[in-house]
């Protein structure tokens, strides 16, 4: 992609106060093969307005908001998302779409200290890349691509934390959602010499204070890596959160540690317990909007939902994750020698398994469809590392970690890589017409 910002392209500056209106109706997320591309009415007159916003229907002003730009947060480049740090100047009188409510604090009670900022993801396609013409093919579908993505991620964790109630906001792994907006921007037409608007999406979440784990780790020390200060040692958190996601059904794809914050001070600079927030959700998948969850020879639902041991999440993110997240943890697992490799899988593997555990023990039961009880219901009647799988090989232990995904009895070290366990229903019916008996140990299939 070429990553020139186009000319005359405005940026965010500080102090500047941005109209945001809500965006009721955010379609769902499309697009890099697992989601159902967009229709293309989803793409068009995206340089104006997002889609299904009509910019000339009448607005409820009781829903509308104005922020101001306190901070440019990241991206100082201008390019791709800008991360705004906010703080409303006009809040709205009522809610138009499921979120939780803005940080709002009682003049009463308010200290010197004390600031109801907020972040604001603003996605202006005149700030994002242009495409190579292979979809999204240019900078504003680029734009919508990922905040579509990320507004579904994020909506989705608020709709299962309003029935689990431990995946958002303090103290856990999702940031507070505050919902899905949309940017009124007034600007001059340098060829027309008139005065316009544009509109862009926005999303606008919890301000956590805190340090990326990439900053608080000497990963690249030649000598040793390790965890400066010691005393936050975050892998065990955002682990969870990861096993979190997981179990209802979400799953990171290019986790990285400059996208994982550990928090330091709170909002009122006093020190607090240590806690990972995951800030990047545009690369998350959620397993039932996508394509796969449409087939009917699929479960509606991802079996992951229903397994107290996770997948190791290492494999579900990019070919170098273990690299990127060397020091970021005091566990022997991560350091760089490769002796006693084994062991140290097995130990990595423990560690998600506890969380595992304990984070599907408080989960309430589901009900789900006959199709997706039968895989489940499967997993569980066979020992863990009997499950029915394809394409599965037992890995030396010299293989390379991000190769690895540890499943089933982890105290046995039985290492499988890329598993798949999932079978379609005509499978499963000419496996049961083959044989009506099945042995504690099922036989491999062939592509």
């Amino acid at each position: 992609m070429n990553h020139e910002v186009p000319k005359n392209c405005p940026s965010f500056d500080i102090g500047q106060k941005l109209d945001l209106i809500p965006r009721v109706n955010p379609p769902e997320p499309w697009g890099y093969g697992v989601y159902p591309p967009p229709t293309p009415s989803q793409l068009d007159n995206l340089a104006t307005h997002p889609s299904g916003f009509d910019p000339n229907a009448d607005i409820d002003k009781k829903t509308t908001a104005t922020v101001k730009i306190i901070k440019r947060h990241s991206n100082t480049l201008k390019h791709g998302h800008q991360v705004l740090l906010c703080k409303m100047t006009k809040y709205p009188r009522s809610l138009a779409q499921p979120q939780m409510p803005f940080p709002r604090f009682d003049p009463e009670t308010k200290t010197d200290n004390s600031v109801n900022y907020f972040i604001l993801k603003v996605s202006d396609g005149l700030l994002f890349p242009r495409g190579l013409g292979v979809p999204p093919y240019d900078n504003w579908q680029l734009a919508e691509h990922f905040h579509v993505r990320e507004s579904a991620a994020l909506r989705f964790h608020y709709e299962k934390h309003l029935v689990r109630g431990d995946i958002m906001g303090p103290p856990y792994h999702v940031p507070s959602y505050y919902g899905t907006w949309i940017v009124k921007l007034p600007y001059t037409d340098q060829r027309e010499g008139v005065r316009k608007i544009r509109y862009f999406g926005a999303i606008a979440t919890e301000y956590v204070r805190g340090l990326s784990i990439k900053n608080l780790c000497s990963s690249y020390d030649p000598e040793e890596t390790r965890l400066a200060p010691k005393s936050y040692n975050t892998s065990s958190s955002w682990l969870e959160g990861v096993v979190k996601s997981l179990h209802v059904g979400v799953q990171w794809c290019d986790l990285n540690p400059q996208n994982i914050l550990a928090t330091v001070l709170d909002l009122n600079g006093s020190s607090v317990p240590t806690r990972v927030v995951f800030s990047d959700f545009p690369r998350t998948e959620i397993y039932e909007k996508a394509q796969l969850a449409r087939n009917p020879e699929w479960p509606s639902r991802h079996p992951l939902t229903e397994l107290p041991n996770p997948p190791l999440p290492f494999e579900w993110f990019c070919i170098d994750a273990i690299s990127l997240f060397l020091g970021c943890s005091e566990y022997s697992v991560f350091r760089t020698s490769m002796s006693d490799y084994d062991r140290r899988i097995r130990e990595l593997g423990k560690i998600v398994a506890d969380l595992g555990a304990e984070s599907r023990s408080s989960q309430p039961e589901a009900s789900y469809d006959e199709d997706c009880e039968n895989v489940i219901e499967g997993l569980r009647s066979r020992k863990a590392d009997e499950w029915v799988v394809r394409n599965v090989e037992t890995v030396n232990g010299a293989a390379h970690p991000s190769w690895l995904t540890i499943y089933g009895d982890l105290n046995s070290g039985t290492i499988v890589s890329r598993v798949k366990f999932l079978t379609s229903k005509r499978q499963r019916s000419e496996s049961e017409d083959a044989s009506e008996e099945e042995t504690s140990t099922p036989k491999r299939q062939k592509q």
